[in-house]
């Protein structure tokens, strides 16, 4: 298999990169000041909502630590199928 050009990996980046923020400022809208990805944030927030008692802030603690688990676990599907050398097998 062919290793990606320079400017491919550097489109994909920026398209990641770009995706990541939109993915953020939706969550920070729509999940009372979460983020997609910041766990550690998120678990802060998760702790505060608890502590206080207040749903509509821990719901948003759920929805955003509970996609990031998932997030994680799916990812690493592909990793399980990992050669001793360090090249994975496509799970295709």
């Amino acid at each position: 298999m062919r290793a990606p050009s320079t400017r491919a990996t550097a489109w994909l980046l920026v398209t990641l990169a770009a995706a990541s923020g939109c993915i953020d400022v939706i969550c920070l809208t729509r999940l009372n000041g979460y983020f997609a990805s910041v766990v550690t944030g998120n678990l802060v927030h998760f702790g505060h909502a608890l502590a206080t008692a207040d749903a509509r802030s821990l719901m948003g603690a759920v929805v955003a630590v509970g996609g990031y688990a998932v997030g994680v676990a799916a990812a690493t599907l592909p990793l399980r199928r990992t050669h001793r050398g360090g090249t994975a097998v496509p799970p295709w």
